[in-house]
């Protein structure tokens, strides 16, 4: 089957000339309905100077970010070298940290501070915020990418320039083993486990309602149409436990992850896709639905941002399919409500 026929996004997607729109904050629902980016006039106040610990900081690999190539830095430490102008260092996710619960949900080093409650402001289940950080004065890029999320990027200080692509141009971006875009945009490969369309592990959400209807079966024992779910489950979850799991893979150029173009943004592979350019100010945010590529650069010296990933919402019906990802975040839910009346 052809890339694009494997392409089912629904979603919008500029025509040569368009711009995106400038709304307001609660304004947004209908733009994450339609799946089209927006700049939002939305910032929060994070205190930077009181952040501290650990960090994992990306040295800067064949004059750009994005590759991965990072080191252990104390928080206090990295920042004095943006203090210094020093554009070699970059703060971004925080994967290699082990974490999990509000430790996870709060990447480091924001777990350390009062984080404002932006997950209150959008209609989607909260996954992540991070925080970025970096000095450049003529502009330093990451490499073209998408994300697995819904995204509301804020801006608190710098510049950025994001050149947009839809997911409807997948088939375009140079990506490696697409198994298929769902509507919404959310983009899964072949060599990796199999999603649906908000995220979630098939195999995840097995366990996840065998485990509901067996604390079901434990108040009603004799129900027949239990335990005829929880047979047809068991016999699904067998089924994806004999499946091979693929190992992660990523493209040669570069070494990239599997989400990175092997492309470079003037790259005549891209001539046929619509492209549309944004110029992001200080104390302005883009709304970036997941699937949608971008290629970023940062300039006007020390740049920061700050964002929040939400689970991708389900086209039909929206925004979930079901409890699991709520249910997921039930504990973070709590621990986050317990430390803004602390």
């Amino acid at each position: 089957m052809s890339p694009q026929k494997m392409n089912n996004y629904s979603g919008w997607k500029p025509s040569p000339g368009d711009t995106l729109d400038t709304i307001d904050i609660q304004d947004i629902q209908q733009y994450i309905k339609d799946r089209k980016p927006c700049i939002v006039n939305y910032t929060v106040n994070l205190p930077i100077e009181d952040l501290k610990g650990t960090v994992m900081v990306e040295k800067k690999h064949k004059g750009r970010f994005g590759l991965g190539i990072k080191q252990k830095m104390d928080f206090k430490e990295f920042y004095g070298l943006l203090k210094q102008k020093n554009g070699d260092h970059y703060l971004s996710t925080q994967y290699e940290i082990e974490s999990e619960g509000l430790d996870h949900f709060l990447a480091p080093p924001l777990g350390s501070v009062s984080v404002p409650p932006v997950w209150d402001l959008l209609p989607l289940i909260p996954h992540q915020m991070n925080l970025w950080m970096g000095y450049s004065e003529s502009g330093t890029a990451t490499g073209l990418h998408h994300d697995f999320h819904d995204n509301l990027y804020m801006l608190l200080k710098g510049k950025k320039t994001f050149d947009l692509f839809a997911p409807a141009d997948a088939h375009l971006m140079g990506l490696h083993s697409i198994s298929q875009v769902f509507q919404n945009g959310l983009i899964e490969y072949k060599d990796n486990r199999r999603i649906r369309e908000d995220g979630a592990y098939l195999d995840d959400v097995c366990q996840y309602k065998i485990d509901k209807i067996q604390l079901q079966m434990d108040e009603e024992p004799d129900n027949q149409e239990l335990e005829e779910q929880l047979e047809q489950l068991l016999d699904e979850m067998l089924e994806y436990e004999q499946e091979e799991e693929p190992e992660p893979k990523r493209v040669k150029k570069e070494d990239l992850p599997l989400s990175f173009s092997k492309y470079d943004l003037d790259s005549k592979n891209l001539k046929k896709a619509a492209r549309i350019t944004v110029h992001l100010e200080a104390g302005q945010s883009l709304y970036l639905p997941c699937g949608w590529f971008h290629h970023v650069t940062s300039q006007g010296g020390l740049h920061v941002a700050l964002n929040y990933w939400a689970v991708p919402p389900t086209t039909d019906p929206f925004p979930t399919i079901d409890d699991y990802w709520k249910d997921q975040f039930s504990e973070i839910k709590t621990a986050l409500e317990n430390q803004q009346h602390a």
